[in-house]
């Protein structure tokens, strides 16, 4: 009777501890670095620029990107000077 006591409660706290299988180990672990890389390319594309920034005297400095070529670029930031 006294050995039943203890080995009750060791297989109790065995069962209760929550094994995990090496495969379950491996998704969260997983799970946990694609979550912390997610998060990594956030931070990077959060502090990126999207957007010209126009060197010399113009009206606006930062001009938005939008992809593609635009005849209209010398309209978009307005010289302060023009030669002439």
């Amino acid at each position: 009777m006294t050995f039943l006591f203890p080995a009750i409660a060791v297989f109790t706290t065995l069962a209760l501890s929550g094994c995990v299988t090496k495969s379950k180990a491996n998704a969260e672990a997983r799970a946990a670095y694609v979550a912390g890389q997610k998060d990594a390319y956030a931070a990077i594309a959060a502090t990126q620029r999207s957007g010209i920034k126009v060197i010399g005297p113009v009206q606006h400095a930062d001009v938005p990107w939008v992809g593609r070529p635009d005849s209209r670029t010398g309209d978009c930031h307005g010289y302060l000077h023009r030669p002439g």
